[in-house]
């Protein structure tokens, strides 16, 4: 058992070596490269993910082996309460029997305690194996985060960089701006005069309409003097 514990424990390590090297290589290969950052960080990310995938693959076997012992512990643990009482039936009856059950039970011990102590290395590989997959997921979600931050930042200073040109370059365009400014403010200043034909007009009847009630009231005032004068 503890030769088989060694073992998995060594090829652990060299998982954890192998990835850590690949994933250097991988990154210093392709950021040298290649230019487009976005696609090499892409390819990065997803040999990440496949790593961080046979990692679970072994946390979760590594797991299954965990509680195999487990089950293996409590019978074995069970199995040396039955051969207690069996002694214990026995040992006013048959010496001997007794005797042989309490054998079994020391075996019994024997075998806990050694299955007790492979349980207890399988469960720091364990830990060491998920703090590694906890360290890989967070660097994928860290690196897809600046992936997708960088990515929006390249694209918005290449879409300032290709509209400066074209406002540097475009005098085409510039004069295009130009004669259609040119236009819309013809366009206003006629609809400016046609807005002041309008409103000249309808002070015209405006003041007719005021001086035929002026009219009327002076009218109305005469009458009343003739009235009183009268």
């Amino acid at each position: 058992m503890q030769c088989r514990d060694s073992y998995n424990q060594k090829n652990i390590m060299k998982l954890f070596k192998r990835i850590k090297v690949s994933l250097s290589s991988s990154i210093e290969g392709l950021l040298n490269s290649v230019e487009n950052h976005e696609a090499a960080t892409e390819a990065v990310i997803k040999e990440s993910q496949e790593h961080l995938a046979k990692v679970r693959v072994r946390l979760q076997r590594l797991q299954k082996q965990q509680e195999s012992l487990e089950t293996r512990i409590e019978e074995a643990c069970k199995k040396q309460e039955v051969w207690q009482e069996r002694a214990a039936a026995n040992a006013a009856n048959d010496k001997e029997k007794a005797l042989g059950c309490l054998r079994r039970k020391k075996a019994n011990e024997e075998q806990v305690k050694k299955l007790e102590a492979e349980l207890k290395n399988l469960k720091q590989v364990i830990d060491k194996v998920e703090a590694t997959s906890n360290t890989l997921s967070n660097k994928v979600s860290e690196m897809k985060h600046k992936k997708d931050v960088l990515a929006a930042r390249d694209y918005q200073a290449k879409a300032i960089s290709e509209t400066q040109g074209i406002c540097d370059e475009g005098s085409d365009l510039t004069g295009v701006f130009d004669r259609w400014e040119e236009k819309v403010l013809t366009n206003e200043i006629c609809n400016e005069d046609e807005v002041e034909d309008i409103d000249h007009l309808d002070r015209e009847f405006e003041k007719a309409d005021s001086d035929a009630e002026l009219s009327a009231e002076l009218d109305a005032l005469i009458q009343s003097q003739n009235k009183e004068n009268a």
